[in-house]
This record gives C-alpha cells, sequence and structure tokens, in this order.
C-alpha cells in the first residue's frame, strides 16, 4: 500500500462515509477552545477521521472479546495497557459490570451442569 498523509487519508474517508445515509444526519458538537464553548453543526460524515477509526475498532474489539487488550493494543500502537483503557474510556463501572456478567455467565453454566446432571 502506498503511505499516505493523515490529510490526505482523511479526506478519502469521508469521500467513503459521506456515501452512509446514516452520516448524512447533522448533528451539533460542542468543544471548548480558548475558554470559549463554540458549538457548530454538519453531518456526521464530517467528522470522520483517521482517529475515529483507530478509536472506534480499539473500543469496538475490546467490547467484543475476541482479541485480548495485547493483541489489540499491537494494533493500535499503544505501549502501555493503562493508557489503552484511558483511551477507549473504560471506566471502574464498566470493569465491574463485565466482571459482574462474567461471572453471571459462569454461575448460569454451572446450574445448567448441575441440572443436567441431577437429571440423569
Amino acid at each position: 500500500m502506498p503511505k499516505i498523509c493523515n490529510q490526505k487519508y482523511n479526506e478519502y474517508l469521508q469521500i467513503v462515509a459521506k456515501t452512509c445515509k446514516n452520516l448524512q444526519q447533522e448533528i451539533t458538537i460542542a468543544q471548548i477552545r480558548g475558554g470559549k464553548k463554540l458549538s457548530h453543526t454538519d453531518p456526521k460524515y464530517t467528522f470522520a477521521s483517521s482517529h475515529t477509526a483507530r478509536r472506534s475498532f480499539a473500543t469496538n474489539e475490546f467490547a467484543a472479546g475476541d482479541l485480548d487488550t495485547g493483541e489489540i493494543r499491537s494494533v493500535t500502537g499503544h505501549k502501555s495497557e493503562k493508557s489503552f483503557y484511558k483511551y477507549i474510556r473504560e471506566t471502574p463501572k464498566d470493569v465491574a459490570q463485565r466482571i459482574k456478567q462474567k461471572f453471571e455467565l459462569r454461575e448460569a453454566k454451572q446450574a445448567a451442569i448441575t441440572n443436567h446432571l441431577k437429571a440423569v
């Protein structure tokens, strides 16, 4: 693949994103710049960038659970796990919820095995 600069990559990405119907709706983004709150409204596709794709990839792959954090970090280029978790905006509450779901799944599997053994 030929190397291109981020600016060109983002231009191409927005051309492709513009063809997606659900990215054509307008949204308002509020930002603080120089201590002033600014907001502007544009179609969603105009906010697409290589960074958006990188963060979405990292967050979605982490949520899917198919790859461990080291594998995802090898793609995203994060050196430490701490910076990776900060990047995907993983909160302690998110971690607790995920652990709770895993324990509930484990308990459900154990209950199914126990019920099966009782039936036999």
